[in-house]
């Protein structure tokens, strides 16, 4: 079971737990499919967010209940 599917399970099954989210940068196109095959959906982009010392685009996505 992947990360995301786990933690989308945790939604589920913890009382007052509505929402999970993930943060990919843009080019991570991997993680982006990963999170969207369990259930995720894209929310927006965040441009510049700080990764570390970095600025990068980044794609967030949420499972809500």
């Amino acid at each position: 079971m992947s990360c995301p599917a786990a933690a989308k399970r945790k939604v589920q099954k913890v009382s007052g737990l509505r929402r999970i989210q993930g943060l990919a940068r843009m080019e991570n196109t991997a993680s982006i499919r990963v999170l969207e095959k369990n259930g995720y959906q894209r929310e927006g982009v965040l441009r510049g967010y700080p990764f570390g010392r970095e600025f990068h685009d980044a794609v967030m996505l949420a499972a809500v209940r």
